[in-house]
This record gives C-alpha cells, sequence and structure tokens, in this order.
C-alpha cells in the first residue's frame, strides 16, 4: 500500500473533503450511529498525525437483511469478530455473500440501489 503525504493547503483540502464525504448507500440502509464516533469504544475518528489525515470509521453489518450497519474504527471491526461481541453480530453464515452478490447483481443490471 502506498502512501501519499499532502502538505499546506492541500492538507486542508483533503481533510474537508473526508469530513463533507457523507455520501451513504442507497435503499432500505438503517445506520445504528452517525459516521463520526464508534459504537464500540465511543471514540471519533482518529486523526494520523504522520499522514495528516482523519481515519474514516468502516461501516460493519449488524445484519444484512434488512441493512443494518453500525460505523466503527478498523481495530474496533476486528474485536467485534475475534470475541465475537454477539450484539453486533447477528447475521447467519451465507448472509453476506448473498447479500454482496444481490449487490453486484444489481449494478450489473444497471440499478443504482444497494437493496
Amino acid at each position: 500500500m502506498s502512501t501519499i503525504l499532502v502538505k499546506g493547503k492541500m492538507v486542508e483540502y483533503a481533510q474537508k473533503l473526508q469530513l463533507e464525504d457523507e455520501e451513504q448507500p442507497l435503499g432500505a440502509t438503517r445506520f445504528l450511529n452517525s459516521r463520526d464516533k464508534c459504537i464500540v469504544c465511543g471514540f471519533e475518528r482518529a486523526f494520523d498525525t504522520q499522514t495528516r489525515m482523519i481515519e474514516p470509521l468502516v461501516g460493519h453489518h449488524v445484519t444484512y437483511f434488512p441493512a443494518v450497519i453500525a460505523w466503527v474504527h478498523y481495530h474496533c471491526h476486528r474485536k467485534i469478530h475475534s470475541n465475537p461481541i454477539t450484539s453486533l453480530i447477528q447475521y447467519e453464515d451465507g448472509d453476506s455473500r448473498r447479500y454482496y452478490e444481490k449487490k453486484a447483481a444489481r449494478y450489473a443490471d444497471g440499478g443504482t440501489s444497494w437493496q
């Protein structure tokens, strides 16, 4: 993985773009929290001092059908699955594969919905 370092006004511009990136998946997706604070640890998005970039939270599917997503830090996402935190895992085996196959088929057919 490559890292791109930005300086000066470009840092401010990149941070502004990250903060404004509020585009969410279309369809009937429900979100348990905002993408500004992790539902597992309660902390906000981290700021990487080396890259000077805000580290985004990742969307964790609590369920796939219907789609329910919780925003979490990457390391908190790993804790959800390694622990496991059963309150945040409410799907059956195979749901993930079925969800993404259905999503890919929708996009291949020219659709724009995640559901």
